[in-house]
């Protein structure tokens, strides 16, 4: 992704979809969450940076929505804070029952679409060398597969550090072009007829 164009662009069908649902049921966030166990040695410092590097390489961790004349719209904003939390629970009576309750409430409270950050990443340690790798993304900025692919390449980036290699070259595609392929598709024959498809297999549902 482009650092310099933070343009707003179209939601894609999908990304509207959550938007109105989101509206409908705003005390439930749409939210897609997931923790790693990590048992051993880790850098948190080279993980922080590799979270950071593959939010900016797919472009999705960087992911704003904003509103131009009543019409919701995304833009790709650099300039968002990027930061990974650390917290420590090893003080806790039950350290890993208090990491599971801290992001218990961190995946279930409500966000706002408009202000809230959609991702946030964090490493919660519960003992010397045990910590979960944790990660929540709204559901309009990435799915459960674009959310695994992330922290997929996030590990990748970390690995490459670690090891002092270069890492494989990335192979996101930037959103805008994501969005300007469904208004190609939108406006085809091809969605006209699939449309009709659906219709049809549908009609007696």
């Amino acid at each position: 992704m482009s650092d310099n164009d933070s343009r707003p662009f179209a939601l894609t069908a999908a990304q509207r979809g959550i938007w109105f649902a989101q509206h409908l049921m705003g005390d439930v966030p749409i939210t897609i969450a997931q923790y790693v166990d990590i048992e051993g040695e880790l850098d948190v410092d080279a993980l922080r940076r590799a979270g950071q590097a593959a939010a900016r390489e797919i472009g999705s961790g960087m992911l704003r929505i904003v509103e131009v004349d009543g019409e919701p719209l995304q833009t790709v904003d650099f300039t968002l804070d990027d930061g990974v939390e650390h917290h420590d629970f090893r003080a806790e009576p039950h350290p890993h029952a208090a990491a599971l309750h801290w992001m218990r409430a961190d995946y279930t409270a409500p966000l706002d679409l408009l202000s809230d950050r959609l991702i946030r990443g964090a490493t919660l340690q519960i003992g010397e060398n045990h910590h979960l790798w944790y990660c929540r993304i709204h559901h309009i900025a990435l799915d459960g597969y674009g959310a695994m692919r992330f922290m997929n390449r996030a590990a990748e980036l970390y690995t490459a550090e670690v090891r002092g290699v270069e890492p494989t070259v990335s192979v996101a595609g930037d959103l805008r072009d994501v969005s300007a392929a469904e208004d190609v598709y939108r406006a085809s024959s091809r969605f006209r007829t699939d449309r009709d498809y659906w219709a049809t297999r549908s009609r007696d549902l």
